[in-house]
């Protein structure tokens, strides 16, 4: 009888034994799905926090050494996670994916802390051998309130870590409605591109000394179905990291020029439109841009004079073939301008190696007149361009007073909210000729 009993207790601790293995991942010993399913209801009447790692680091380690040292690198990385703090839950959810739950007291500060607190852990590199290999993890946080489901919390903080991946942020990225908006933003990109969904507006740009229209700068709108106006830096931005620019300045060019050409059929403004530097890496931008201008002009009739503003000139001395690109636009007729002008000193390098026509001074510092920082560097500006003979743009000008100081401090021409906002061709139209 004692035998029995004891084989019986003996029988039921390996069971258990069994049982408490199936609830953890074989290969690093952290919690699985089993696991975390089965304190889920424990979990529901808290506040959580859920911090999802992509440990972007471990294919490149299983392509350059074998899955054997990527999976001894994942061991590393559970090694780490094992004496965290009292409460906190750490399981592998697939792959190279691992996620920490967090019962918190104060969402505001127990959900940060516990991303710091990981992201601490998986800053250092993996040691395989003789080397150390980076883990390059993506952090994603989800606060949760009680009753709100686990899975959901894991869902938003591994799409957390899907937009860090995309826009290339190294750092914890907390879940919030900006972050549903960016990943159905970048989902919606590529399409509304490709079906002409986003919206060309113009803002005028005058001689400063007189206030007479000389031209337009064409902008380049895009209002969402669902989430509205996004920002242009923000979806250029994104078009940029998902290689969506090309062939976008012919486009923006032809639907420009169409639209001008209704208001103003003699042509006598001029049309500036912005140009990625990216697209200038392209080995067909001078060929299809001209070709857009060609075609847009017609037979027989003189081109509009059209300024190509070229956006992030700091970024143009990593861009191959940038140079003959802008050369070539320069000797298919294009002017060239160099925008956002006085912010960085490698537009000052840009300016060194690239020849052009125009220098916008950026908004920014635009907006410090009259400070005599702001004034000393535009007035800088202005006897560079002079001496260079370029033409010095303001842009962003939208109080009285600073016209003539801009002429005076030697900018030719300006834009800006004190004459009119960025509008549709029509409106335009119609804002034009109540100036007559």
């Amino acid at each position: 009888m004692t035998t029995a009993v004891g084989s019986a207790a003996a029988l039921r601790r390996q069971l258990a034994a069994v049982t408490e293995l199936s609830r953890l991942d074989p290969l690093t010993g952290l919690a699985n799905q089993r696991r975390l399913d089965d304190l889920a209801p424990a979990w529901g009447s808290r506040s959580l926090a859920v911090v999802v790692a992509e440990l972007d680091g471990l294919p490149r380690i299983a392509a350059e050494l074998g899955q054997r040292a990527a999976d001894d690198a994942l061991r590393q990385v559970a090694a780490r996670l094992a004496p965290l703090p009292a409460g906190w839950v750490a399981a592998r959810d697939a792959g190279t994916r691992l996620l920490v739950v967090v019962p918190v007291v104060d969402l505001d500060e127990d959900g940060p802390t516990a991303a710091r607190h990981l992201a601490e852990l998986l800053a250092a590199p993996a040691r395989l051998g003789a080397r150390a290999h980076a883990l390059d993890a993506l952090l994603g946080v989800a606060e949760g309130q009680p009753g709100d489901r686990l899975a959901d919390l894991v869902d938003q903080a591994g799409a957390c870590c899907t937009l860090a991946r995309d826009l290339g942020v190294r750092g914890p990225v907390h879940w919030g409605p900006h972050v549903g908006r960016a990943a159905a933003i970048r989902r919606d990109l590529a399409s509304s591109l490709g079906a002409d969904a986003f919206e060309v507006v113009h803002q005028p740009q005058v001689q400063l000394v007189d206030g007479s229209v000389v031209g337009t700068e064409a902008l380049l709108r895009w209002n969402h179905p669902v989430h509205g106006p996004v920002h242009p830096q923000q979806f250029m931005d994104l078009a940029e990291h998902f290689g969506l620019v090309q062939g976008l300045g012919p486009r923006v060019l032809a639907t420009a020029l169409e639209q001008l050409d209704d208001i103003d059929p003699a042509r006598r403004l001029h049309l500036a439109i912005n140009l990625s530097p990216q697209e200038l890496g392209h080995p067909d931008v001078v060929a299809d841009l001209e070709e857009t201008w060609d075609r847009a002009s017609g037979p027989g009739r003189a081109r509009r004079t059209v300024c190509l503003e070229i956006t992030e000139t700091a970024r143009l001395a990593g861009i191959g073939g940038a140079r003959a690109a802008i050369d070539g636009l320069r000797a298919a007729g294009f002017r060239i301008s160099f925008d956002d002008f006085g912010t960085g000193l490698g537009a000052i390098d840009a300016l060194v190696d690239h020849r052009v026509d125009e220098l916008k001074v950026d908004r920014r510092v635009v907006a410090h007149l009259p400070a005599p920082p702001a004034e000393a560097l535009i007035e800088g500006l202005g006897l560079v361009c002079r001496r260079l003979g370029l033409v010095l743009v303001a842009e962003g000008i939208d109080d009285p007073s600073q016209p003539p100081r801009l002429a005076a401090l030697g900018c030719t021409l300006g834009q800006g909210y004190l004459w009119s906002p960025a509008q549709r061709g029509a409106d335009l139209g119609r804002w034009l000729a109540e100036r007559v």
